[in-house]
């Protein structure tokens, strides 16, 4: 259940951050309520997660998820573009959190 947490929580940190943008376009109310509910939720649903888990790991995981998320949002939602370099650091973010998840005693496992 923690895992589902912890996804929750970078979901909702990934909205956040999306509106981000949409606040910058189109300032209002409604971009900035998302982003304060978005934001807040996250991390009560990242606090739950810490029951199980590791802080360092936790955040590490939110952290790198949501880098590669918002990256994919920014693709998919404002026609931004990523070339090869930003690929690869992303790919290397995403290697991390798998290498802490899988093999660092942080884990649990």
């Amino acid at each position: 259940m923690h895992y589902v947490y912890l996804g929750i929580a970078i979901i909702l940190e990934v909205v956040g951050t999306s509106f981000l943008k949409i606040a910058y376009v189109k300032p209002g109310f409604w971009p900035i309520t998302v982003i304060a509910i978005s934001y807040t939720t996250s991390l009560a649903f990242m606090t739950l997660s810490l029951e199980r888990f590791p802080i360092g790991l936790v955040y590490a995981i939110w952290a790198g998820m949501g880098i590669a998320l918002v990256a994919l949002s920014g693709v998919i939602f404002f026609g931004e573009k990523i070339d090869a370099a930003g690929l690869t650091g992303i790919g290397l973010i995403i290697a991390g959190v798998v290498v802490l998840n899988s093999f660092s005693e942080m884990s649990g496992h």
